[in-house]
C-alpha cells in the first residue's frame, strides 16, 4: 500500500516537472517569440485600419452605443462582430492585453533561461582548448616560444582578463577582454521586458482624452461616475497672433477641483503642462463658442450654457444641441456678420418627433446681445467666446518606458562598443600557438597580429 502511494506520489510529481519543463521550454522557443511579435503586429495593423471608439465615448455605455449606431453605414453586418471582438476598442481589449503580457513573460523566461550559461562563461571560463584545435582554428597564429614569454604582459596591457594553467611543460594562457559586456544584453533584455511592463500599466491604467471647455464652464475628467473625480474650470483662453495672422501663442488658465474643493491652478501651453495625481494636462487646440440661452413660453430656462462649436462646415464652426424638455434639436452656426464684421449666430430648429431634416421647423440668426423668439422658444444669444481643448493624459508607465529605452540604449551601446574578444594560447617549448575569437564587430585575424605585434 505505501509502495503504491509512493510510486503515485512519484508519478504524479515526475508529472508536474514534465508540464513546468514543457512550458519553459515553450516560452524559451524563438519560434513562439516569433509568433507572439507576428500576433501583435497583425492585431495592430486591424488597430490601424478599423476605427477606433475615442475613450471617452468608450467609457460611457450610452455614448458607445450611439457610437457603435454611427458605424453601422461603414461595416454593416460586421459592426455587431467588430464590437463582439473589442476590434472598436482593441488596443484596450483582453485579447490584446494577453498578447503583450504573453511577450513580456517570453523575454523574460529568454532572459532566465540565458544568464546560467552566460554567466558562467565569465565565471568558469575554459581556460584550455584541444591541443590540435590551437593549428586548426579559423583565427590562429603561431611564433617561437621566446616571443611567447611576453604574452601574458601583452594581454594585460591591451586590456585583457589573463589566467593561465600549466600541464607538464606546457602553459595554457586565456585572455579575455570586454567579457563583461555579455551582460549588455541582458541589459537590453531587461529594457525590453520594462517597455512591455509600462505598456501594459498603461494600457490597463492609463487614458488619453481631449476634453473641450468654454471659457468659463467646467467639465469632469472621467465621462462617467469615479471616486477620484476631478473637475477642470477654464477660467481664460487667450490667444495671440502675429500680423499676418499666424498663431503667436495660445494658452489657458485653468482650475482643478476634487471632492468640491480646489486643488490645484495653473497655465497651460503645449509645451508646459499642470499635472496633478499622475495625470497631465497639456494646451492642445482651440476654437470658437456661443454663448446661448433658451427659454420655453413659461420663461423657464431650458438651456443656459456656452456651446463650443467643435465642427467645421467649408470654414463654417458649428454644433448640434438638444434642446431638453422639447423635441427640437438645433443646429448652431456662427457667421461673421458683413455690416457689423462681428459674429451672427445662425440657428436651424428640427423636430426629433418628424425624422425630417430636409426643412428646419425654426430658423433664425441672432446678432450678440439679441434675442429672438421661434418655435415656442426664446434664443438669446449673448456673444462669441471660445472654447479651449485640453489633452488630458495619465501614463503610469511611462517613467518605466523611459527607464526601458535608456536600459535598450545603454545594451546597444556596450554592444556595439565593446565587442568581447578572447585569445588562448598554447606555449610548448618551441612554439606559441595563439587562437583568437570575438564577437561579429571583432576582426580576430587583425587582433591577433596586434598581439603577436606587440610581443616583438
Amino acid at each position: 500500500m505505501d509502495r503504491a502511494a509512493t510510486t503515485a506520489a512519484d508519478a504524479e510529481k515526475g508529472s508536474g516537472e514534465n508540464l513546468f519543463a514543457s512550458i519553459w521550454q515553450f516560452f524559451t522557443s524563438q519560434r513562439t517569440a516569433v509568433l507572439i511579435i507576428i500576433f501583435i503586429a497583425l492585431a495592430s495593423l486591424v488597430g490601424a485600419l478599423i476605427v477606433q471608439v475615442p475613450a471617452d465615448i468608450a467609457q460611457s455605455p450610452a455614448d458607445y452605443a450611439s457610437w457603435l449606431e454611427s458605424m453601422r453605414d461603414k461595416y454593416g453586418a460586421l459592426t455587431g462582430v467588430f464590437r463582439l471582438l473589442d476590434i472598436f476598442n482593441i488596443y484596450n481589449s483582453l485579447w490584446y492585453r494577453i498578447g503583450l503580457a504573453l511577450l513580456g513573460i517570453n523575454i523574460m523566461v529568454c532572459t532566465v533561461n540565458r544568464f546560467p550559461p552566460l554567466w558562467r562563461s565569465l565565471a568558469t571560463p575554459r581556460l584550455r582548448l584541444a591541443d590540435s584545435y590551437y593549428q586548426t582554428a579559423p583565427h590562429h597564429l603561431a611564433v617561437p616560444t621566446r616571443k611567447g614569454e611576453k604574452l601574458s604582459h601583452v594581454l594585460r596591457g591591451k586590456g585583457y582578463q589573463v589566467r593561465q594553467v600549466r600541464e607538464g611543460d606546457s602553459l595554457y594562457v586565456y585572455g579575455d577582454r570586454f567579457g563583461w559586456a555579455k551582460l549588455g544584453s541582458m541589459v537590453g533584455h531587461l529594457g525590453l521586458i520594462l517597455v512591455v511592463v509600462g505598456a501594459l500599466w498603461t494600457n490597463i491604467g492609463g487614458f488619453e482624452v481631449d476634453a473641450v471647455i468654454p471659457e468659463g464652464n467646467t467639465t469632469p475628467v472621467y465621462p462617467v461616475q469615479h471616486p477620484q473625480q476631478i473637475q477642470i474650470r477654464n477660467d481664460k483662453f487667450v490667444a495671440e497672433f502675429y500680423p499676418d495672422g499666424r498663431p503667436k501663442d495660445f494658452y489657458s488658465d485653468i482650475v482643478l477641483f476634487q471632492g468640491g474643493r480646489e486643488v490645484k491652478r495653473g497655465r497651460v501651453r503645449v509645451n508646459e503642462s499642470l499635472s496633478y495625481q499622475g495625470i497631465t494636462f497639456h494646451q492642445s487646440f482651440y476654437g470658437p463658442a456661443a454663448a446661448l440661452e433658451v427659454k420655453n413660453e413659461e420663461g423657464r430656462v431650458l438651456v443656459s450654457d456656452t456651446v463650443a462649436l467643435t465642427g467645421n462646415m467649408n470654414g463654417i464652426p458649428y454644433q448640434w444641441l438638444s434642446i431638453p424638455l422639447t423635441d427640437y434639436t438645433v443646429f448652431l452656426s456662427l457667421m461673421p456678420s458683413k455690416e457689423s464684421g462681428k459674429e451672427r449666430l445662425a440657428i436651424l430648429g428640427y423636430k426629433e418627433t418628424t425624422g425630417d431634416f430636409s426643412q428646419p421647423d425654426l430658423q433664425l440668426t441672432l446678432q450678440a446681445g439679441e434675442a429672438k423668439n421661434a418655435g415656442g422658444l426664446q434664443f438669446s444669444f449673448e456673444g462669441a467666446k471660445q472654447y479651449t481643448g485640453l489633452r488630458v493624459r495619465r501614463n503610469p508607465g511611462g517613467s518605466l518606458i523611459w527607464t526601458a529605452s535608456g536600459l535598450l540604449i545603454l545594451g546597444l551601446s556596450i554592444a556595439l562598443y565593446f565587442p568581447r574578444r578572447r585569445v588562448w594560447a598554447l606555449v610548448t617549448t618551441s612554439r606559441t600557438h595563439l587562437v583568437a575569437i570575438g564577437d561579429r564587430f571583432v576582426d580576430a585575424d587583425k587582433e591577433l597580429r596586434a598581439i603577436v605585434q606587440g610581443m616583438k
